[in-house]
C-alpha cells in the first residue's frame, strides 16, 4: 500500500511540477516542498500507526506523531508564507496531490478485486 500511494504521489508530482515549471516557475519549489512535506507526514503517520498497535503505548506514540506531523506542515507553511503569502496556493496543491494518490490507490484496489 505504501508503495504504491508513494509512487502516485511521485508521478503527480513530477507531473504537476513540471507543469509548474512551464507556466509559474516561481511557485515550483512551493509545490514540490508540499509535496515533499506530505510525503514525510505519510510515511511517518503509516509507521507510527503500525508500530501503536504493534505496541500498549498507542496513545503516547501516537499523539507524539500527531504533534510533530502538524508543527512540520505548519511550520512549513508559515515560512512559505512569510517569504510570499502566495506560495501557500501551491504548497496546498502539492500537499493535495496526496489525497488524489490515495484515491487513486483506492480505485485500482476496487479495479483489482472485481
Amino acid at each position: 500500500m505504501l508503495k504504491k500511494i508513494i509512487s502516485f504521489d511521485l508521478l503527480f508530482g513530477i507531473t504537476f511540477a513540471v507543469i509548474s515549471y512551464c507556466f509559474f516557475k516561481k511557485y515550483t519549489i512551493p509545490l514540490i516542498l508540499g509535496i515533499v512535506v506530505v510525503m514525510i507526514s505519510f510515511i511517518l503517520s503509516t509507521f507510527s500507526v503500525n508500530y501503536s498497535l504493534n505496541k500498549k503505548n498507542y496513545n503516547l506514540i501516537s499523539s507524539i506523531s500527531f504533534i510533530f506531523r502538524v508543527f512540520l506542515v505548519c511550520t512549513v507553511a508559515i515560512v512559505l508564507a512569510k517569504i510570499n503569502v502566495y506560495y501557500i496556493i501551491p504548497y496546498l496543491i502539492g500537499y493535495s496531490c496526496n489525497f488524489l494518490s490515495i484515491i487513486i490507490y483506492g480505485l485500482t484496489l476496487k479495479t483489482e478485486g472485481m
